[in-house]
């Protein structure tokens, strides 16, 4: 079936395939603006003091609390302080309910043995969000980033 349908020729009206559509080719390769510069904007690199700040800020709040006095932050170390400060309340809030759930009598157990994997959760996860703030990548603490993303100016 092939060979035969390699071997017809084309009949007159016939359009070929898109690939072999030589004015389509044209018009794409015309249509094209040429490339535009694009300016970038290059913030300042941030001292070693406020990055390592805004890093210890995740697995203790206190710190992330200080950095926001420092005046020569950028916008970025700021975020992260703000995230770092709602991940520790966060974090407080669920031990906070799931510590009253523990009262409840059938509740109790599920809630304490969750109770039991918080502390370790926390520590992991302070401990990588602070590792990901100290070499510049973006963290994203599910719930805090999007609040913060709508309510932070540009």
């Amino acid at each position: 079936m092939n060979t035969a349908s390699g071997t017809r020729k084309a009949m007159a009206g016939e359009v070929p395939p898109r690939a072999d559509q030589f004015w389509r080719q044209q018009a794409q390769t015309q249509a094209q603006p040429a490339p535009q510069a694009r300016a970038t904007i290059v913030e300042p690199e941030d001292s070693q003091e406020s990055r390592a700040l805004v890093a210890l800020g995740y697995p203790l709040w206190p710190l992330a609390l200080l950095s926001l006095f420092d005046r020569k932050q950028s916008r970025r170390l700021r975020k992260h302080a703000y995230q770092a400060l709602g991940f520790n309340i966060g974090m407080a809030a669920v031990w906070g309910i799931l510590s009253l759930v523990v009262g409840i009598p059938i509740l109790g157990i599920s809630a304490g043995l969750l109770l039991a994997f918080m502390l370790p959760v926390f520590v992991v996860l302070s401990v990588l969000y602070g590792i990901k703030a100290w070499h510049g990548d973006d963290v994203r603490v599910p719930i805090i980033s999007d609040w913060l993303d709508d309510r932070m100016p540009a």
